[in-house]
């Protein structure tokens, strides 16, 4: 499965590229609560990944096989909030120009 954040990896890695490493830096530190609220466990990674996919229409379902971990209310809530953030960081950091 794909990480699905293609756009904002290749931002910063442009960014800090191009020698502008201080926003590369700042959108990295922006991205870094949906790191590691989707990193935390290899279930909640799965479930996260699985519903950015399906948000962005490239799933049709956002069924994953049976976990060891139940994704439960408070991870939709906090996951549903990250994936905005995480969708949202592209747009306020626009392409750096050299």
């Amino acid at each position: 499965m794909p990480t699905g954040m293609h756009e904002i990896y290749c931002k910063i890695y442009n960014l800090y590229t191009l020698g502008n490493t201080t926003t590369a830096r700042t959108l990295f530190e922006e991205l870094l609560p949906v790191l590691a609220f989707s990193n935390q466990h290899l279930d909640i990674s799965i479930h996260f990944f699985k519903k950015l996919l399906w948000k962005q229409n490239i799933y049709s379902t956002r069924k994953v096989r049976r976990p060891f971990i139940h994704f439960d209310h408070i991870h939709e809530k906090e996951s549903d909030r990250l994936i905005e953030k995480g969708r949202r960081l592209p747009l306020l950091f626009p392409k750096f120009q050299a």
